[in-house]
C-alpha cells in the first residue's frame, strides 16, 4: 500500500538519467460475493461492541478462496517512477499529497440470470517492472506460481443485493496527510451506502 512513498524516498540515490523497477503498477478493483469473508469481519465488529464498523471499514489482505466475481475487475489507480518528468528535472523532495488520487468512480454489471449479493470488492495490481516484463496478481494474467501477494478486501458496511441486469456504482480515493495513507470508499448504486473511512478514522498505513 506504501509503495509510492517508499520509492519516493529511494528516488533521491537514482541518478539523472537512472531507471526505476518497477517503473509502473496499478491497482484493480472487482465487486465479488463472499459472505463467508464479509461475516468474518462483522463478527470482528461484533466482538469490539454493539454498533462497531472499525473493521467493516478496513480492508484485509486476504487468500480468497470462498467467494464469486460479480463483474471483471477495472483499473483503478497508477503510478509511474521516477516521478519527475525526466533526468534534466530539479531532484526536491515531492510534496506531501502528491501520491493521493482523487475519487476514481467504476461501474460493474450483474450480467448473471440472478440477484447476487455484493459483500465487498477485491483489489489487485499489475507492476510493470521493464519494459514488457511484469508481476500481477490481477485474475486475468497473474503470474505463474506468484502465490504470496494475496488480493485486498474491501468490505462494504452492509450486503448488496443487485439484480440481473442492474449495475454497481462504487467511488474510492487515496488519501494522506505527513503521516500516514488511507482509503475511502462508497457505494452509489444500486443503493446509496455512507462513506466508508473518512479522514483513515478506521484504517490508515502509517
Amino acid at each position: 500500500e506504501l509503495s509510492p512513498e517508499c520509492l519516493d524516498g529511494a528516488q533521491r540515490f537514482l541518478r539523472p538519467g537512472g531507471c526505476s523497477i518497477p517503473t509502473s503498477y496499478t491497482s484493480f478493483l472487482s465487486p465479488i460475493t463472499a459472505a463467508k469473508v464479509w461475516s468474518e469481519v462483522a463478527a470482528r465488529d461484533a466482538a469490539i461492541s454493539v454498533g462497531s464498523i472499525k473493521n467493516l471499514e478496513t480492508p484485509f489482505v486476504v487468500r480468497l478462496h470462498e467467494f464469486r466475481e460479480i463483474d471483471a475487475p477495472k483499473s483503478m489507480f497508477t503510478f509511474h517512477h521516477p516521478t519527475e518528468p525526466g533526468p534534466s528535472a530539479p531532484r526536491l523532495a515531492r510534496p506531501t499529497g502528491h501520491n493521493d488520487r482523487s475519487r476514481c468512480n467504476l461501474r460493474f454489471v450483474n450480467e448473471k440470470p440472478y440477484a447476487v449479493a455484493c459483500h465487498g470488492f477485491a483489489g489487485y495490481f499489475t507492476a510493470c517492472l521493464w519494459g514488457d516484463t511484469s508481476l500481477s496478481i490481477h485474475p486475468e494474467h497473474h503470474t505463474k506460481d506468484r502465490y504470496s501477494w494475496f488480493p485486498i478486501f474491501f468490505p462494504v458496511l452492509t450486503p448488496v443485493t443487485v439484480e440481473s441486469g442492474d449495475s454497481i456504482e462504487v467511488s474510492m480515493v487515496r488519501r494522506s496527510n505527513p503521516s500516514k495513507v488511507w482509503y475511502e470508499g462508497t457505494v452509489s448504486r444500486p443503493i446509496a451506502l455512507p462513506m466508508a473511512n473518512p479522514s483513515g478514522r478506521s484504517y490508515h498505513v502509517g
